[in-house]
């Protein structure tokens, strides 16, 4: 049995990503789930950022 998996976060925070980064959490999201996310790094920069991660994703049109 697959375990129902349930995501929540915070619609403003969601904009704010999709501003600066140009994808909402939603869309990073389905990117995880799907497939297109092919690897995870630690953030090049883990003075500023520790333990946070990187995704590296297959190349996505649009």
């Amino acid at each position: 049995m697959i375990p129902k998996l349930e995501f929540e976060w915070d619609e403003e925070k969601s904009k704010q990503v999709k501003r600066k980064h140009g994808k909402s959490l939603r869309e990073i999201l389905d990117y995880i789930l799907t497939g297109k996310v092919v690897a995870f790094e630690k953030h090049f920069n883990q003075e500023r950022y520790p333990g946070q991660l990187s995704w590296i994703w297959a190349a996505i049109p649009g």
